[in-house]
């Protein structure tokens, strides 16, 4: 409640003298300025009645107000506290455990055909309620995780190639060098030079020999592989029919076959070409 100045100061004056046993009579009342007072709710009856009395304040226009509650919020009671706080203590703890049980639910096989399960289970519900809409939906979102999965673990794979790469001994090396091995890398040992004096070059692989055959360092067979490619080698690949007895190729093709062979295993003859792929000028 709020009333004036001077009914507050006798009020409260008068109150504290009678508590405690004081024959003083009429004190001076300290400045305004000097004064802070909290008052609890137990004492406005006491403070309204002896306003009323003095007949300072009419009784009509005494309001009732709220206690005045501390301004440092740190002073509050634990009580308070102590939920908030064993509230995020148990989100802490969750957030801890989560994670963990996650990855070894991750790691369990069966927990994989337990969730393939209730996918197909899922799907063949809705196929055998006609929504059709939802099944489809289903199964692409389905092959979205798949497509998400196979990314990842290409990438993974990816690193894990150029870790084993960079090493100078690593396993990977030697695999490439071993698969390497198996095919022929190398290539046409043809050069030549443009009506202008240009020189060019052949980039094109060489071509194998049809029936022969050597053992690589891995001791391997593979077939022997020729000097020139297919454009370039000079005599018919098709050893078979003509024997030991050379073929000149008369238009280069890309089977190295002779005009005759090339129409036996195509139906056509070879189309005659203004530039042969592969060659290009060569570079000082």
């Amino acid at each position: 409640m709020i009333y004036s100045a001077s009914a507050r100061r006798r009020a409260i004056l008068q109150k504290r003298s009678s508590s405690r046993g004081s024959s003083r009579g009429s004190l001076a009342s300290p400045p305004s300025s000097a004064i802070h007072i909290t008052i609890s709710n137990e004492e406005w009856p006491d403070i309204i009645a002896c306003a009323a009395e003095n007949d300072d304040v009419p009784s009509f226009q005494i309001n009732r107000r709220k206690e005045i509650k501390p301004l440092n919020r740190l002073l509050q009671p634990a009580k308070f506290r102590a939920p908030f706080a064993k509230k995020k203590a148990e989100e802490d703890k969750k957030n801890t455990i989560i994670p963990a049980t996650k990855k070894r639910h991750a790691l369990d096989p069966i927990c994989f055909v337990i969730k393939e399960r209730e996918r197909v289970d899922t799907i063949r519900e809705f196929i055998n309620a006609q929504d059709y809409n939802a099944a489809l939906t289903s199964l692409m979102s389905d092959a979205g995780e798949d497509f998400h999965y196979f990314n990842k673990l290409k990438n993974e794979s990816d690193h894990s190639k150029q870790e084993l790469f960079s090493r100078r001994h690593g396993k990977l090396k030697c695999s490439i060098d071993a698969e390497h091995s198996l095919t022929n890398e190398r290539t046409c040992l043809w050069h030549g030079e443009t009506d202008r004096g240009f020189p060019l070059r052949c980039h094109n692989k060489c071509l194998n020999h049809p029936y022969e055959k050597v053992t690589n360092y891995l001791g391997v067979l593979l077939p022997r592989p020729l000097d020139f490619c297919a454009y370039h080698t000079r005599y018919c690949n098709e050893t078979v029919k003509h024997g030991d007895l050379p073929i000149k190729i008369r238009v280069p093709n890309e089977f190295g076959l002779c005009n005759e062979c090339h129409v036996l295993k195509t139906g056509v003859q070879p189309p005659i070409l203004n530039r042969i792929p592969g060659t290009r000028r060569k570079r000082n």
